[in-house]
């Protein structure tokens, strides 16, 4: 069971990746909702958390609700929040949803494009890095998980993402009430978007954000300045620390070994 608040969250966004997520939370954040969680405020602030849900260690989301996302986070975009946005929901049951859409081969290949970019621009983040970190271990399978949890698949498969994302759409639709759901595209603009917030429409242009190149992608916001990165460091000190103890330990050793 999941006792409903009043307070607290304002905004349940429940449109998978890559339809508009990083525009609309700007969007959000433009509007004056306080914090919005994004998906770089999950791994920031809920890493742990989050992990123990996809990793099956736990089936607790309301404790997750009640550690991660207090009475001042306003708003939530992008996953893992809109995969769970049900758990949003009855929790925040005055919360109003909104489904982005977008065609779904567009949404298909630009989900991929990403995937594909990040796993080449670091791959030695992704294919050395576990070895070394914990941290980077750790998130490698959190991540992987995710996927498999809301995709089907970890890895880009047409069949089982574009079946997920259908499938999670009509999903929204069947249990949100239709007075509660915006389905919204960002293309539209402010205009549709304010009138179901009731916000007036800011003099500032739409936001389109997350566009190929830019600086503000997932990617290199979380290679960059996130307690991911904070973590791997730490790993990595730790490992320096260590290795010259160790050699030190083997020199002895095979001295011992040949006198």
């Amino acid at each position: 069971m999941f006792p409903s608040c009043i307070n607290g969250m304002k905004v349940i966004c429940a449109g998978f990746p890559k339809t508009g997520t990083k525009s609309m939370a700007r969007a959000l954040r433009l509007l004056g909702y306080g914090k919005v969680y994004d998906f770089e405020e999950a791994i920031e602030y809920g890493l742990e958390e989050w992990g123990e849900i996809l990793l099956n260690k736990s089936t607790d989301m309301n404790k997750v609700l009640d550690q991660i996302y207090s009475d001042d986070v306003e708003a939530v975009v992008d996953f893992p929040h809109s995969f769970f946005f049900e758990h949003f929901y009855r929790k925040w049951p005055n919360a109003k949803v909104i489904l982005m859409i977008r065609d779904e081969d567009d949404q298909f290949r630009s989900m991929k494009n990403m995937l594909v970019e990040a796993k080449s621009t670091y791959w030695l983040a992704n294919k050395i890095m576990p070895y070394l970190s914990k941290t980077s271990r750790f998130f490698s399978r959190w991540s992987d998980h995710m996927l498999l949890t809301a995709m089907g698949s970890e890895e880009p498969n047409e069949l089982k993402w574009k079946q997920a994302f259908r499938r999670h759409n009509a999903y929204v639709k069947s249990v949100i009430p239709e007075e509660k759901l915006l389905i919204y595209s960002v293309s539209e603009g402010w205009e549709p978007l304010c009138k179901f917030l009731d916000k007036a429409v800011p003099l500032k242009e739409f936001p389109f954000e997350n566009k190929a190149g830019s600086k503000d992608r997932i990617a290199v916001k979380l290679m960059t300045d996130s307690k991911l990165i904070r973590g791997i460091k730490k790993d990595l000190l730790n490992i320096c620390l260590i290795l010259p103890i160790l050699f030190a330990f083997l020199a002895w050793f095979c001295y011992r070994l040949l006198i």
